[in-house]
């Protein structure tokens, strides 16, 4: 009896998840081809690509002094007109100058990323209420980004790009 009943209760379980599990729409969309087309997007490029050449230049500048210190250096070396103290010492400068170009080039790219997050976060937290929107009205229970390669198969008609382009205008 105990078999009957607990073998029963397994089955109508099974029936329900099942049916739930048909019930779900599921649907996708491009990020990729959806921000390129995005003018926010090509906005905030042109910005971050503007920060970065300007904080580029600086640390390049240093760069070329340090070079062009280095060279003078081996120069004078060759030359014989450095003593073994001053040898050293010029090395230990141009070893210091180097692992502060080092991290002035770190900080350049922490400055990056943040300044990438500053103007990016808030395309995406528009974007991300798009999709919302688009999934209640469809009744969609997920949507999908198709451009991360995981989505092997989608029916064309559940794609939702179309309606997202419409929703962000």
């Amino acid at each position: 009896m105990k078999k009957i009943f607990l073998s029963t209760m397994l089955f109508g379980i099974f029936l329900m998840a099942s049916q739930t599990a048909m019930a779900q729409k599921v649907g996708y969309f491009h990020s990729l081809a959806l921000m390129s087309q995005m003018p926010e997007v090509k906005q905030a490029d042109s910005k971050l690509e503007s920060y970065q050449k300007q904080l580029l230049k600086n640390g390049e500048g240093r760069l070329q002094k340090l070079q062009a210190k280095e060279k003078k250096a081996m120069e004078d070396y060759q030359a014989g007109r450095l003593s073994p103290q001053q040898q050293e010492q010029l090395s230990t400068e141009i070893s210091q100058e180097y692992l502060a170009l080092q991290k002035l080039e770190q900080d350049i790219q922490q400055k990056i990323l943040k300044k990438r997050q500053e103007l990016y976060d808030p395309i995406t937290k528009r974007v991300d209420a798009k999709i919302s929107e688009v999934a209640k009205e469809g009744g969609f229970t997920y949507i999908l980004d198709s451009s991360t390669g995981i989505l092997l198969y989608a029916d064309p008609s559940l794609d939702v790009t179309a309606k997202l382009k419409a929703k962000l205008g």
